[in-house]
């Protein structure tokens, strides 16, 4: 006989009836309490919230709409119940709901704001109404955004600074704090987050990788003239990166968030027609020479769209397109200073070159994005997008080149040697007197006194002193060159 095998029944015994007064008790809980779900509006424009802050009163129940607007609180006691929902620069909204014991209750928010749009929720703002609110609806976002963020960054909008010239994302960027932006002629080619070069700087495409083919070199730099801000809802700058963020970002990252078939309620067909000129050619039906051999037009017409197309609550498409066309005029002077030849030293260089530069050029960028969102369950999305984006420039430099050289031997030997030193403090004058700067001029040279003023000598020095400051440079111009 085995005498533990008594207590070995009790103790199971009693497991049993604690696992099903447990069971009891989960179902009683659960039967006294149900769910609150739905979606944020703004009614202003038309566009579901995210991040947009749910909470119950009373209760420590509360949420954050996902990207669609969509939120969903559990466990919330059963009868009547008070939702407050609230957005950066919208006003907030208390809700009266009454939740079932084991059910659902759907409770689709809609959010304004009485000073901008006035006390009703269904709103028809006229295009000048909605051009002025965009800039303050952009501001609210990048407010929310970064107010819920987990860590260090900057959001904005796409369309927060208007209508981007040419359609290249680095137009836009260069707006943002922490943001430097390198241009190649007009167009803005490659972005450096917090001073670090652009070779530490990633680019996503909704958390995505983006590879980019680099123009001038073999380097990993992402070049922004290859992606059209056309097909991005905003812009994430982030400065502190997550886990999920590859090391090497060590400047940061910016982060393209497309446009979603589920951010607006209904379906949605925005187009823009435009014309690019500037003031030095302005006619739309006449040629002129350049950037090329050919006569072109400059006044070029530009198009661009984006189709919110949502078929069924789960299933939805977006469809965008940019063609842009655009000549500009580029006048561009640049003076190069020698420190180190001649006699020159870093304390008292002198002006080697100046050049004058026309370099008209000529942008096309064409980009078209076609994306699939699929709502699998209520947390998970499939999204299939496909994007084509063509870029083609062309510049028409000339250069006109100024040089006083570096040789301080001239040619021929008899010539006038360059030379420039610590006694040369303003350098020899480019105007035909040829006198050294801070040298009276003769009197056959000093201007006749105007009627009623005194003409010293002194005056007309100074005077000859600072017009010589202006050229800073040595000796005579001894070449030109055209390129």
């Amino acid at each position: 006989m085995n005498p533990t095998k008594p207590v070995n029944l009790w103790a199971r015994a009693l497991a049993l009836v604690a696992s099903l007064a447990l069971s009891a008790g989960l179902a009683s809980a659960q039967t006294s309490s149900g769910t609150i779900e739905g979606r944020v509006l703004n009614a202003g424009t038309n566009k579901y919230l995210s991040n947009a802050r749910v909470v119950v009163e009373g209760t420590n129940r509360e949420a954050l709409t996902n990207e669609y607007g969509e939120f969903r609180l559990n466990d919330v006691p059963a009868g009547p119940a008070q939702v407050r929902t609230t957005y950066t620069g919208l006003d907030t909204k208390v809700t009266s709901v009454v939740v079932s014991p084991g059910q659902a209750v759907r409770a689709d928010i809609n959010l304004t704001s009485a000073a901008r749009y006035g006390n009703e929720e269904t709103l028809t703002l006229d295009t000048f109404k909605v051009a002025a609110e965009r800039e303050f609806e952009g501001n609210a976002l990048a407010t929310n955004e970064q107010r819920y963020a987990p860590n260090v960054k900057v959001v904005m909008a796409a369309d927060a600074f208007g209508d981007v010239t040419e359609g290249n994302v680095g137009e836009f960027l260069k707006y943002l704090p922490g943001i430097t932006v390198d241009y190649v002629a007009a167009d803005v080619r490659t972005v450096s987050v917090r001073g670090f070069s652009d070779l530490f700087t990633s680019v996503y495409m909704d958390g995505m990788r983006i590879t980019s083919s680099v123009s001038g070199n073999s380097n990993r730099v992402f070049e922004f003239e290859q992606i059209s801000i056309n097909n991005a809802s905003r812009v994430e700058v982030i400065k502190v990166p997550t886990p999920d963020i590859p090391s090497d970002s060590l400047g940061g990252a910016v982060n393209l968030v497309s446009k979603n078939a589920f951010e607006r309620k209904g379906a949605q067909f925005n187009y823009r027609a435009y014309f690019s000129f500037n003031s030095e050619d302005t006619n739309p039906f006449r040629q002129t020479p350049g950037p090329g051999v050919d006569k072109t037009y400059k006044v070029l017409p530009g198009f661009d769209f984006d189709l919110t197309l949502p078929l069924t609550p789960t299933f939805g498409l977006v469809i965008t397109g940019l063609t842009s066309n655009q000549f500009n005029e580029q006048h561009r002077w640049q003076p190069t200073w020698n420190y180190a030849q001649a006699g020159a030293t870093p304390a008292n260089p002198y002006l080697q070159q100046w050049q004058l530069q026309d370099g008209p050029k000529n942008s096309f960028r064409d980009s078209v994005s076609i994306k699939a969102d699929w709502k699998i369950t209520n947390n998970q999305t499939l999204s299939l997008s496909l994007q084509d984006n063509y870029y083609k420039s062309y510049f028409g430099n000339r250069n006109l080149n100024f040089n006083v050289g570096t040789n301080a031997v001239p040619t021929p030997a008899t010539g006038t040697p360059l030379q420039w030193g610590q006694g040369f403090v303003l350098s020899t004058c480019a105007i035909p007197t040829r006198a050294p700067c801070g040298v009276p001029r003769p009197a056959s040279m000093e201007p006749s006194p105007r009627p009623g003023t005194a003409n010293s000598r002194a005056g007309t020095s100074r005077t000859w002193a600072r017009r010589c400051r202006v050229f800073r440079s040595s000796g005579r111009m001894t070449s030109a060159s055209r390129t």
